[in-house]
């Protein structure tokens, strides 16, 4: 059951706070082309209930946390993880230092990966963070940021492209030029 911030976990009976999952706006600094100047943008940040629930396996009806219905008709049911919520207590720590960390550009134009906490160099294992960039002109703040899910996997993802992790400043300008026009 969430009361407010909380999670009361009716199977274990333990609270959690959900604070650390709570929308934010940030913002990162960025050059739009190599001979501009450095310039501010500000980012609202959503965090999505993936980054602290997993799918349901067998666990009883009343850990329910979350039943979504997709497209397809089909309906997932989601409890809460623990360990995403326990690596999901750094997502903003982590968010606001990312400017200058490497992400993969994923399959649709706007979806990023960043690997976190690999347990040896070049290990592919380790979290991964899926975000999404929107840009919606109508908003105080344009720039969209949400993260969809956090997991750990022991491999990259699928759609990850091909080519290597960049800067997130770099694929933030990006995607702004590519929103603005400014390409």
């Amino acid at each position: 059951m969430s009361t407010g911030v909380y999670w009361d976990d009716p199977v274990t009976g333990l609270r959690y706070s959900l604070e650390a999952f709570d929308h934010f706006e940030t913002c990162f600094w960025i050059k739009r082309d190599k001979a501009s100047e450095p310039q501010p943008v500000d980012v609202f940040v959503r965090v999505s209930n993936h980054c602290y629930t997993r799918k349901r396996k067998d666990e009883p009806s009343e850990a329910i946390m979350d039943t979504q219905r997709h497209r397809s008709g089909t309906v997932e049911e989601r409890v809460f993880c623990p360990d995403r919520w326990q690596f999901g207590q750094g997502l903003p720590t982590i968010i606001n230092s990312l400017a200058d960390k490497r992400c993969w550009e994923g399959d649709a134009l706007e979806v990023f990966y960043r690997h976190e906490g690999a347990p040896a160099p070049q290990s592919p294992e380790g979290w991964y963070l899926c975000f999404r960039l929107d840009y919606r002109r109508n908003k105080s703040i344009p720039v969209q940021l949400t993260i969809r899910s956090i997991h750990w996997r022991p491999n990259q993802p699928q759609g990850v492209r091909r080519h290597p992790p960049i800067p997130f400043k770099k694929l933030l300008a990006r995607f702004l030029n590519r929103k603005e026009g400014k390409q």
